[in-house]
């Protein structure tokens, strides 16, 4: 990713809210549940702000693994007026979705379905599933990318990380990859 991207890390709020100010930031990946601590409202303002104002939020990684699923329901209802909450968790194969966002209709990059072991997501609006799977009779996705005002919130369910979630969430992110 550092081949393509300047990537910067922010790991006091100090240091998030002054990178989350740069006029040249696109996309911010969001690895640590801590942004859903109270202590870090104003964090987590600025990430809604940053979204609305044309920027992509990507939640995924450590943030998947450490947060509960009511903690996940409150923060995203909440900080970014979504419905979202904690679904199913198994490894299943997770297949692209034709009614995913014009945004990423173009990409090659995105493989058409890749197992992943991950935490779904129910309470999502239908055009907003990138990846998912029937579990349990219900049709549940592992990533989501929803458009929030003049840019984008989305969330990679992947515990493990496979290689393809790197390149969805590449792509999530608005990172050129070679192949597109």
């Amino acid at each position: 990713m550092s081949q393509r991207a300047t990537l910067r890390r922010a790991t006091t709020a100090e240091t998030a809210l002054t990178t989350l100010a740069a006029p040249s930031l696109n996309s911010v990946l969001v690895v640590d549940p801590a942004v859903t601590d109270a202590r870090f409202k104003n964090v987590s303002a600025a990430l809604v702000r940053f979204a609305r104002e044309g920027g992509r939020v990507i939640f995924a990684s450590e943030f998947v693994t450490s947060i509960t699923p009511p903690d996940f329901k409150e923060y995203f209802r909440s900080e970014w007026g979504l419905d979202w909450e904690m679904g199913g968790y198994s490894r299943e194969v997770h297949s692209l979705q034709e009614t995913r966002s014009e945004r990423l209709k173009a990409l090659n990059s995105l493989p058409p379905e890749y197992s992943m072991k991950a935490a779904m997501v129910k309470g999502y609006k239908a055009g907003d599933a990138v990846y998912a799977t029937t579990y349990m009779g219900i049709t549940q996705p592992a990533v989501i990318f929803t458009k929030l005002g003049e840019g984008y919130v989305g969330f990679n369910g992947d515990v493990n990380m496979e290689v393809e979630s790197v390149l969805v969430n590449l792509a999530l992110l608005n990172v050129s990859q070679a192949s597109d």
